[in-house]
């Protein structure tokens, strides 16, 4: 989604739904964007280009979002393991961190196939997430 706040930049960011009142931004997105919030003057300031917007603030710290209910027998698991949650950080060079290595083993002659064209609706959602990959560093041409 592109997020217009009146800071004159695109914001593009994948966000995580949930059924609350008021829309939330979280800390990795204002992180990611060099946004600080200013909670004394109500004010969300661009580090970027020193803009500032006017903005809400809760009274009070909100209690965690869970999309499972409280008697799902999965839970407890989920509340044992919230590291496994956690969306994905990203550093300032846009680059995921992680420890991941993955490896693929080829024998054999490689596969050919004839390329085709994708229909034009197929082939602009398709262009839309590699720009998306790109854009946040979890892939490079």
């Amino acid at each position: 989604m592109t997020l217009n706040l009146g800071l004159r930049r695109k914001l593009d960011w994948e966000f995580v739904v949930a059924d609350v009142c008021k829309p939330i931004l979280g800390a990795d997105f204002l992180q990611y964007y060099g946004l600080m919030v200013d909670l004394q003057r109500k004010l969300l300031v661009d580090s970027k280009t020193n803009m500032k917007v006017h903005c809400a603030t809760a009274l009070q710290m909100p209690e965690p979002v869970f999309a499972v209910n409280a008697d799902h027998p999965f839970r407890k698991l989920l509340e044992e393991f919230k590291d496994l949650t956690i969306p994905t950080s990203y550093n300032k060079s846009g680059a995921v961190r992680t420890t991941v290595q993955h490896h693929i083993v080829t024998t054999g002659q490689p596969v050919y196939a004839r390329p085709r064209r994708l229909n034009p609706q197929r082939l602009q959602a398709a262009k839309s997430e590699f720009q998306h990959m790109l854009d946040q560093g979890i892939c490079t041409p």
